[in-house]
């Protein structure tokens, strides 16, 4: 807080808007309630395995949101104000990490998504497993579609046929039952 003019008015930022007026923070507010609000659906609404897992990917986009935001706002502000950093460079910066935004939007969306959609029930083949050690745990389908296995402890084999269910825009399978072998 800081004291401002001769009348003693006091405001909390230098141009005189209170804290919840800025942009950025109006931002930060939306996504708290945004995360609120969905979590409050995805416990309603889901149970277990469903649950854990629209829940994650919910949290992670909303807390990497919140930490972006501060991340991007300094940029810019170092960016409009110090005379010595070279400029150039610390508007890429900006430009960089506001493409990282986006993606993070957009990942957010796709679990926005998931939680009015639902998991689907689907059969598949599996035609190739993709290596653990290569930083992910993913099956492709002989049908041409690639999904992310949710628990590694998942044992799915190339050639065997599942009955999984899975989410549709962020291609996550969370459950299944062996068809055939």
């Amino acid at each position: 807080m800081m004291f401002i003019g001769k009348q003693g008015a006091w405001a909390l930022s230098a141009d005189g808007r209170k804290w919840y007026r800025k942009k950025r923070n109006i931002a930060r507010i939306v996504v708290v309630l945004i995360w609120l609000v969905s979590s409050a659906v995805i416990f309603e609404m889901y149970e277990s395995i469903e649950r854990t897992v629209l829940w994650s990917e919910i949290s992670m986009a909303c807390a990497a949101l919140l930490i972006f935001s501060f991340i991007v706002s300094y940029t810019c502000w170092v960016a409009k104000t110090k005379q010595y950093v070279k400029s150039r460079f610390v508007w890429l910066l900006a430009v960089f990490l506001g493409f990282l935004v986006l993606y993070i939007i957009l990942m957010l969306g796709l679990a926005l998504l998931d939680i009015a959609a639902g998991p689907v029930t689907k059969q598949i083949t599996v035609a190739d497993r993709w290596d653990p050690k290569r930083g992910g745990d993913n099956i492709t389908t002989t049908d041409g579609g690639r999904y992310e296995l949710f628990s590694e402890k998942v044992e799915m084999r190339i050639g065997g046929t599942y009955k999984v269910m899975i989410f549709r825009y962020s291609r996550k399978v969370v459950g299944l039952e062996q068809v055939a072998p």
